[in-house]
Order: structure tokens, then sequence, then C-alpha cells
């Protein structure tokens, strides 16, 4: 009944929900006082009035002055701070600090402060990842939840702690900077550790020959107990790398942006650029879902320097892993394709066929 009187509220309220949130976003100042009203309208009318309205159109601010709306310029997305004066997230890290340095380092602690940082898109995933290590290998030693910490874990969670500090200095952009007349390139980085596998999208978009870098999302998720090789495991990241792009193009409806995937293991490659029928039960059945989605052409090799997600497993601090990924992108990346690393000819030998 709604839909006809307020077909772009009702719209958004199916499709940008998030528990008792709405997270909407809007392409001009027009349609977005025009989004306000039908929101506002259609949420008083069945009794369920918005509060704590946020934006960063200073034209909106202005109609919420007029109006007495209250509204705040810094606020909470989703469990990350959004600064919409500069339009950018970062994470609050001193309350987070504070409370560790006041308790005793058990796993229990280990498990309370991870559960805080709450990052949907994986934008912060280099500081989660470090801790969610320590916590595995805290879990598969035995160690009841209120013992303390064998000193060499209790060394690395201090060491990450103390290295908190320096998320006070990063700042996300919100506007991944690119529009429907932008020639964008999504590019997906895959790779693994013996500790950890991820992925990684950037989006390049080029507008006026001018062309921006931007980390959009990632995930990663902590190598399996059972230990399998590290071909697998990049196979498994590959498998993460398609997954995280097809959630990328069905969350921004985008699905006709070319895609370019990138991994540093030949042995992965040549299993995805391979027949599956030739590989044994766990190479085949994923590397089918891979093609599933994706053509062999759109794979291609790059060294373990150029491949972005390592930074994300491997790197020593979170110093390192913050200015890896969201600054020192590989600097091919700005340029056209003929820059980038050339394609590879697969050869198969007795290894890539396991």
């Amino acid at each position: 009944m709604y839909k006809q009187t307020y077909p772009i509220a009702t719209k958004h309220i199916e499709n940008n929900t998030y528990m008792d949130d709405f997270v909407i976003g809007t392409s001009t100042d027009t349609e977005a006082i025009t989004l306000y009203r039908e929101m506002l309208q259609l949420t008083l009318r069945i009794n369920l009035p918005l509060t704590k309205w946020t934006t960063n159109s200073k034209t909106l601010q202005g109609v919420w002055k007029q109006k007495n709306v209250p509204f705040r310029e810094i606020t909470q997305v989703l469990g990350i701070k959004w600064d919409t004066d500069k339009d950018v997230f970062q994470i609050d890290e001193q309350a987070k600090i504070v409370e560790a340095s006041k308790e005793p380092v058990t796993k229990r602690l280990l498990l309370k402060l991870m559960s805080k940082f709450y990052d949907p898109l994986g934008l912060f995933a280099p500081v989660t990842v470090i801790v969610k290590i320590l916590f595995q290998d805290t879990w598969l030693s035995g160690i009841k939840w209120d013992e303390l910490l064998q000193p060499d874990v209790a060394q690395q969670w201090h060491k990450w702690i103390n290295e908190l500090h320096c998320l006070k200095d990063i700042r996300i952009p919100r506007w991944i900077g690119f529009s429907e007349t932008s020639d964008v390139i999504i590019h997906v980085f895959c790779d693994a550790s013996e500790h950890a596998y991820g992925a990684c999208l950037y989006a390049r978009h080029t507008v006026n020959n001018f062309t921006e870098v931007n980390l959009i999302c990632s995930r990663n998720k902590l190598a399996p107990v059972k230990k399998i090789t590290l071909p697998r495991l990049e196979l498994l990241a590959a498998l993460l790398g398609i997954r995280l792009l097809q959630y990328f193009y069905r969350e921004k409806n985008m699905h006709s942006y070319t895609a370019v995937l990138w991994s540093d293991l030949t042995v992965a490659l040549s299993w995805i650029k391979g027949r599956s029928n030739r590989w044994k039960t766990f190479v085949c059945n994923r590397t089918t879902e891979i093609l599933q989605y994706t053509t062999p052409s759109q794979w291609r090799h790059c060294t373990g320097t150029d491949n972005l997600q390592i930074i994300l497993l491997v790197v020593p601090s979170i110093s390192a892993t913050i200015f890896g990924v969201l600054v020192a992108w590989s600097e091919w990346l700005n340029h056209d394709s003929d820059a980038w690393p050339s394609r590879f000819s697969v050869t198969f030998t007795a290894f890539s066929r396991s």
C-alpha cells in the first residue's frame, strides 16, 4: 500500500535496513532531500519515527537546521566511526586500548576485544587478522578461559595493543570515487599463508584521463586447523575472492564492470586454467565454482610483492599492513593494462595435478 505513495522510501527500506539502522546514499542533494521527506512521512505514518539523522550533504544539513532537526557530524555507522564533515571512516581505538590495559591477558579478553572490531566490509582486516591468529593459537593450546596466556602469546598481544594507536591517523574515504560515467575495472587480489587466506577488492576508475584506485572491501579466514598444502590454501583464497566479487556485484548492482583477478601462485592458477575434471575432488569442486562465475582469461599472475592481499596475512605489524593496503598499492595498477604483469602460460606438473 505504501509502495505507490512512497516508492523511493519503500525501496530503500527493503534494501538498506540493518537491524534498526537505515544506511542510504543518493547521487545528488535533490535526491537526498526527496528521500528524507519520504522517509520521514512514511515512518511517521507507521508510527516508527526515525531519529539520529546524519548526512554529509551540506544542503540537507541546512534543511535540518531550518526545521530544528538534530543531527550528528560524527557518528557510528555499523560499528565504524563516520566523520561526515570529511566524509571518511575511521576506527576509534582509544577505548579499546584503555579497556585492554585494565584486565589480565586471558583467552576471554582476546575474544572480548576481538568481537568489538565489527567491520562488515573488511576495511580494517589487517588489524583483525592478527588477533584472530593469536586467538586460534590460544584455543589450540588448550588453555582455559581465565588462565593467563603463555608469555610469548602475551607479548604478541601487547605488541598488537600498543600499535593500535596508529589507527587514529587512518582515514578511509566513504565515497568509492566513481559514478555511472566512470571507466571502472575491478581488481581482486587473492593470497594465502600458513596462518590465513583472504582476498581484497579494489576499484580502478578513470575519469577525464585521471585514474584512482580505492579499496572497496576485503575478507579473510584463518587456515583450517587440519593442515593442508599452501597451493590448496591459495585455491581457497581464489574461491573467497570469487565470492567477494559476487557479493560486490550483487550489492552494488554492477555486473557490467570488468573484473581482473590476481594470484601469485602458479599452481593454483594452473588448476583454474586447466580442465576441472582432471583434478581430485577438493580441487575439482572449488575450481568448478570459480569457473562458474569467471573465465580462465580473467585470472592473472603477479609477483608476491605486487599482491596486495599478502599484506593482510604475513606482515609483522599493524602499521605496515595499514600502510600497504590503504596507501602503497602496486604502482602499475594506476597505469594502463600494458604495464600490468604479463600473462603466464600454463604448464602442468605432477604437483599441479594433486
